[in-house]
C-alpha cells in the first residue's frame, strides 16, 4: 500500500516539471517453484493473481496524476483489472572463487483477465558479477546489468503502473540511478549498467564508489548507448563478515541537483 508515488510521465525525456503523484495498492497472490538442477544451474517458474489499485491523491500541496494525465499518456490509469502472472526463468551462476556471477533469464506474460487490452509480454535478464581481488576478502567490485523488453499485440498497452523504472530506487527497493530521483524514468523497455566498488576499510566500517548509467524507451529499438543517462557517487557502508550490509551514498551527476540513497545491499 504505497500513498504517495511520484509519476513524471513516460520515455526517457520527461521533465521534473511533470511530476505528479498517485497513490498505489496491490494484493498478489501465488506461488515460485524453483529446481535447482546443479550448483550452477537452476531453472523455475512463477504463477500469481495481482489485483492493481491506482488513484489520485488529496493531500495538501500535491499534485495529483490526473490533472495531468489521462489514459493515453498514462496507460491503466482509468481503469485497474486483475492480472495473472506467469514466468519461466533459468538461472546459471557461480557463487565460489575470486569471480562469481549469478543471471536470472526470464520470460513473463501478464494477462488481463477482463478485457485483455492491458496483457503484455516480458523478456528480462538480470546478471550480477563480482570480484574480489584481495585473498581477505576486504574488497569487491560489482557489475550489474539490466535489460527488459516488452512487447504488447496492436491496439493493447503496458500498464504504467508495470513499467519498469529507472532512478534511486525501484518499487521493488532495487538501486537503479542513483543521482536522479526516485521512480524518475519509466518505459516498457529499460537498459541499465552499474559498477561498484565497495573496500573495508577499519573493523565494520567501508567506503563505496559507484557508476550508474541506464536508458528507457518506449520501444525497444530506441535503446542506444549514445543516449544513456548517468550517475556517479560515494558513500559509506557497513560490514558483516566479508560483505556490506548497509550502505549509505550520495549520488551526482544527473544534472538535476544530489540525491541521498540509503538501503540494504541487493548486490
Amino acid at each position: 500500500d504505497l500513498p504517495l508515488m511520484p509519476y513524471y510521465g513516460i520515455g526517457p525525456n520527461v521533465g521534473q516539471q511533470n511530476l505528479t503523484d498517485y497513490r498505489e495498492r496491490e494484493v498478489k497472490a501465488g506461488a515460485d517453484l524453483i529446481n535447482p538442477f546443479s550448483a550452477w544451474f537452476a531453472a523455475g517458474g512463477t504463477l500469481e493473481a495481482i489485483w492493481p489499485d491506482i488513484g489520485g491523491v488529496t493531500n495538501a500541496g500535491v499534485r495529483s496524476i490526473e490533472t495531468s494525465f489521462n489514459e493515453a499518456t498514462a496507460p491503466g490509469l482509468s481503469s485497474q483489472p486483475a492480472f495473472m502472472h506467469y514466468e519461466v526463468f533459468a538461472e546459471p551462476r557461480h557463487t565460489r572463487g575470486p569471480f562469481e556471477f549469478t543471471y536470472r533469464v526470464g520470460y513473463n506474460f501478464y494477462q488481463d483477465t477482463q478485457s485483455g487490452h492491458y496483457s503484455f509480454r516480458r523478456f528480462k535478464v538480470e546478471g550480477t558479477h563480482t570480484f574480489h581481488p584481495e585473498k581477505r576478502d576486504d574488497s569487491f567490485l560489482t557489475i550489474h546489468t539490466r535489460l527488459t523488453i516488452s512487447d504488447v499485440n496492436a491496439g493493447n498497452a503496458v500498464p504504467f503502473y508495470f513499467q519498469e523504472t529507472l532512478g534511486g530506487s525501484d518499487i521493488e527497493g532495487q538501486p537503479t540511478l542513483r543521482g536522479f530521483r526516485d521512480y524518475r524514468f519509466r518505459a516498457p523497455d529499460n537498459v541499465l549498467i552499474q559498477v561498484q566498488y565497495d573496500r573495508r576499510i577499519w573493523g565494520p566500517v567501508g567506503l563505496v564508489g559507484f557508476y550508474d548509467t541506464g536508458e528507457v524507451a518506449n520501444r525497444a529499438s530506441d535503446l542506444s548507448l549514445g543516449d544513456m543517462r548517468h550517475s556517479y557517487g560515494f558513500g559509506v557502508s557497513i560490514w558483516a563478515g566479508n560483505r556490506a550490509v548497509f550502505r549509505a551514498l550520495v549520488g551526482l551527476g544527473s544534472g538535476e541537483g544530489r540525491h541521498l540513497y540509503f538501503g540494504i545491499p541487493t548486490f
